[in-house]
């Protein structure tokens, strides 16, 4: 899961910082968007932990069953597996 969210965060910030006609990447610019997307990823681990550590992460359907789940997740949420029969 962290890696796909700091290749997601770093295609978002990298094509954002592109000219819109010139596809170079300076190296600088690169260097600094993956720092800031590291950051980014290291306070949602951080904000995971706390969720962790509370009890307080969510429910949600997978496999026609209400499991719960890692930190972040966009599946439905549900209270009981019937919530998540289709």
């Amino acid at each position: 899961m962290k890696k796909l969210t700091l290749l997601i965060v770093l295609g978002v910030f990298f094509t954002a910082s592109l000219p819109s006609q010139q596809v170079q990447a300076d190296p600088n610019t690169v260097g600094h968007v993956a720092s800031l997307a590291k950051l980014v990823i290291e306070g949602i681990d951080k904000g995971c932990d706390n969720l962790r550590e509370s009890g307080a992460l969510q429910k949600r359907c997978k496999n026609d069953g209400c499991i719960t789940v890692a930190c972040i997740s966009f599946r439905q949420a549900c209270g009981s597996a019937s919530d998540c029969k289709k």
